[in-house]
């Protein structure tokens, strides 16, 4: 929603065609420069035919140390090449670090749209799960962005998975609404033994808190796993923007209609309770971060885009290596942006809680005791 704040001096990226397999996956679309292009239909596939863009791709990769690269790390490659080589650049980090990961998430993917659910045994009932859905902003006002996740439950609710929304408020502040999630977290603790969440966008942070606040309380539970969806873990920049006079009330007055700022406020990066959060030991966390090059983004998120672009690899809400948690693992979706305009992101999103039900599965096989209790806990902080 914020960027509908058009800023002047914003300019659009140059369009040139690039084609390429990227994990996989055949992309067709444009990109900000003719070295990204390179690295995405040459250097990528370990093919060298230009030396003075190889000397720079080399570059860049050989600075890097092994770890994932941080936002001020990626501003840097985006400064001294564009945004697009660093998305690739990226990319390439993460596909590395979590190729099992991503070929099981395919594979998954696949099977669903080729079957029914009548058909396959993939999706095998289990009533000791229930996954409980988290939507993100405005998802009743407007349930034309997906937010509410309808499609991805009654998907799953068609192979038998049971599944719950938890019905937060639709422009809550991060803190009340991970309250409300806390409470659903303790309420289904009692019905089920296996909890998977499921969260999108502004919901992340909140999910990200009431684990937190659970972990730190010394209370047990049954949250075995969590898909992360987009979250604005560390906020946005664009709530800087949107809390900016003039912006500041033409968001209040036309964008929210009256409706309080609290929530645009809690995603204010500086905000101390953003980016240091506590997990327990042993609870699975699976991102799923939407990967844009420059000509993926839709209309929606072009605004956004274009603020965050110098900044470094962003799908038009935030920068991309904001929404992981560190040292947990990641799925990526090429070619869609922050709103995730798939035609199939239902079907993928369904794919996903699969993929993190088996994950359960073969970790309960190791340890059968799933209860997971604060006493061991993880405390995960960003780098810059």
């Amino acid at each position: 929603m914020l960027i509908a704040l058009a800023q002047a001096g914003c300019t659009s990226p140059p369009r040139i065609p690039m084609t390429a397999i990227i994990a996989g996956q055949s992309i067709e679309t444009t990109v900000d420069s003719e070295l990204a292009r390179y690295y995405g239909e040459h250097y990528w596939r370990g093919v060298h035919t230009r030396p003075e863009f190889d000397a720079i791709l080399d570059r860049v990769h050989n600075t890097q140390t092994d770890r994932l690269a941080t936002s001020d790390e990626l501003a840097q490659i985006t400064r001294e090449t564009s945004a697009d080589v660093a998305t690739l650049y990226l990319a390439g980090q993460l596909l590395g670090r979590n190729k099992t990961l991503q070929n099981r998430y395919n594979a998954i993917f696949q099977t669903l749209t080729r079957t029914r659910p009548e058909t396959t045994g993939l999706l095998p009932r289990d009533d000791r799960f229930v996954v409980l859905f988290v939507p993100g902003w405005f998802y009743k006002s407007d349930t034309t962005t997906g937010a509410d996740f309808a499609r991805p439950r009654e998907i799953l609710g068609g192979y038998g998975i049971r599944e719950h929304l938890i019905e937060i408020e639709e422009n809550g502040t991060i803190e009340e609404n991970a309250q409300t999630v806390l409470a659903a977290i303790q309420r289904w603790s009692s019905e089920y033994n296996l909890i998977i969440l499921v969260s999108a966008s502004k919901a992340g942070p909140e999910v990200a808190w009431a684990l937190t606040e659970l972990a730190r309380s010394g209370a047990s539970h049954r949250v075995v796993a969590w898909v992360n969806i987009g979250g604005l873990l560390r906020g946005t920049r664009l709530a800087d923007v949107a809390l900016t006079w003039p912006a500041r009330w033409y968001v209040k007055f036309f964008m929210l209609r009256g409706a309080p700022l609290d929530a645009i406020e809690s995603l204010q990066p500086q905000r101390r309770r953003l980016g240091r959060f506590v997990f327990p030991d042993g609870l699975i966390v699976v991102n799923y971060v939407a990967m844009p090059l420059s000509g993926d983004v839709s209309k929606q998120a072009s605004t956004g885009y274009r603020l965050l672009r110098e900044a470094g690899p962003n799908d038009g809400l935030t920068l991309i290596a904001d929404e992981m948690i560190p040292g947990t693992d990641t799925v990526i979706e090429l070619g869609v942006d922050h709103y995730y305009r798939h035609p199939q992101i239902d079907m993928k999103t369904a794919a996903l809680a699969q993929t993190v039900m088996e994950l359960v599965r073969e970790k309960e096989q190791r340890a059968p005791d799933t209860t997971l209790r604060p006493t061991s806990c993880r405390e995960t902080a960003f780098g810059g």
